[in-house]
C-alpha cells in the first residue's frame, strides 16, 4: 500500500501499488591531492515499471553528472597521505628485506653451530685414538718396569674422560644438526656435514659508512620520519579544525525520462548549482586550542623519543663495529 495525496483537497488515500524498479549507475572517483578537493564523474540509467492500477514503463536517464567538492581550509588529508603512504610502502619493503636478512643471520649461527660440534666432536675422537696409542704403549713400559702403575691409571683415567668427552660433544652435534635441520625444514633422515667455508681475509668496517648506511636503508629511520609526519600532520589538523571552516561545492548534470529507452536521452535537462557552505565556531571554551596543545606537545614527545632512539641506535652500531 502507498499513501497518495489528492492535489485538490489535500486527502490522503491508500492505494495498491505493484512496480518493479531497476537502476544501474558508473561512478568515478579523483581525489585532487594538490587541493584537497574531489571531483566525480557519474552516469546511471533508471527503469520503473508499474502493473497495478495501470501499466506503464518509465526510463529515467542521467547520462552524466559531474560534482566537485573543495574544502577551503588549512588541512588537506590527500597531501599528507600523499607524503606519509609510500613511506609507509618503502617501510614494508625495508622490513621485509631485514627479515630476510634475520633468516639468514640465524641460519649461519646454526650452520657455525653445527660445524663447530662436527669439529670438536672429530677432535674428541682423535684424542681418543691418541691416549689408546698411549695406553698401549704405557701398559708395555709397565711390564718392562719403566713406568709406574699410578701413571697407567692416568691414562686409563684419560681413556675414561675421553669416552665422556665424545659422548657430550655427539650429543651437542645431534641437537646442533636437528635445530639446523628443522629450520630449513629438512626431515630427520637428512644427514648433514659441513665443511668450513674459505676465509676472505679481514673485513675492516668504518664506523661512519656502517652508521651512514644504517640511516639510509634500514627500516628504523623510515619509521622515525613516518613517526615524524604523522604527528606534524596531527598538529596540522588540530589548527585547521580550530578555526572557521568552508566547503565549495558544484554540480552539474543531465537528466531526462521518457516511455522508451531512446526518447530517455533525447534532449536532456540541465541542473548546475553551486554551493558554499562556512563553519565559523562561536564559542568552544578552549577546546580547539587544547587541541592544538595536546597535538603539539604529542609531536615533541615524539621528537624527543626519535632523538633518544637515534642516539640508543649510534651506540648499538658503535658496539658491533667494535
Amino acid at each position: 500500500m502507498t499513501a497518495l495525496q489528492d492535489a485538490t483537497t489535500g486527502a490522503f488515500n491508500y492505494v495498491s501499488s505493484n512496480v518493479l524498479n531497476n537502476a544501474l549507475q558508473l561512478s568515478l572517483d579523483q581525489n585532487i591531492s594538490l587541493t584537497g578537493g574531489t571531483v566525480s564523474v557519474t552516469t546511471g540509467l533508471g527503469r520503473l515499471e508499474r502493473f497495478l492500477p495501470q501499466s506503464r514503463l518509465i526510463w529515467n536517464s542521467n547520462p552524466i553528472y559531474v560534482s566537485i567538492s573543495q574544502p577551503i581550509s588549512g588541512y588537506n588529508s590527500f597531501r599528507w597521505e600523499k607524503k606519509i603512504e609510500p613511506r609507509k610502502y618503502e617501510l614494508a619493503k625495508r622490513e621485509y628485506v631485514e627479515s630476510m636478512e634475520a633468516i639468514t643471520v640465524t641460519v649461519a649461527g646454526y650452520f657455525f653451530d653445527l660445524l663447530l660440534a662436527q669439529r670438536r666432536l672429530e677432535i674428541a675422537r682423535a684424542s681418543r685414538e691418541n691416549t689408546a696409542q698411549m695406553y698401549v704403549i704405557a701398559q708395555e713400559r709397565f711390564r718392562l718396569g719403566s713406568l709406574t702403575r699410578d701413571e697407567v691409571l692416568q691414562l686409563e683415567l684419560k681413556l675414561l674422560n675421553d669416552d665422556l668427552s665424545i659422548s657430550d660433544c655427539a650429543v651437542t652435534a645431534q641437537v646442533a644438526m636437528m635445530r639446523l635441520r628443522n629450520y630449513l625444514g629438512y626431515n630427520e633422515t637428512v644427514e648433514l656435514v659441513l665443511e668450513a667455508p674459505e676465509s676472505e681475509g679481514t673485513l675492516t668496517l668504518p664506523y661512519d659508512d656502517v652508521l651512514a648506511k644504517v640511516f639510509e636503508n634500514s627500516s628504523t629511520s623510515l619509521e622515525h620520519e613516518i613517526r615524524t609526519l604523522s604527528a606534524a600532520r596531527a598538529v596540522a589538523q588540530a589548527k585547521a579544525s580550530a578555526g572557521p571552516s568552508a566547503n565549495l561545492s558544484a554540480r552539474f548534470g543531465l537528466n531526462q525520462v521518457g516511455d522508451k529507452l531512446p526518447e530517455a536521452y533525447r534532449h536532456p535537462l540541465d541542473q548546475e548549482v553551486v554551493g558554499l557552505t562556512l563553519s565559523v565556531p562561536i564559542l568552544d571554551w578552549g577546546k580547539g586550542k587544547g587541541r592544538v596543545k595536546v597535538a603539539q606537545s604529542q609531536a615533541e614527545v615524539v621528537a624527543a623519543q626519535i632523538e633518544q632512539a637515534e642516539a640508543q641506535l649510534r651506540e648499538n652500531v658503535a658496539l658491533k663495529v667494535m
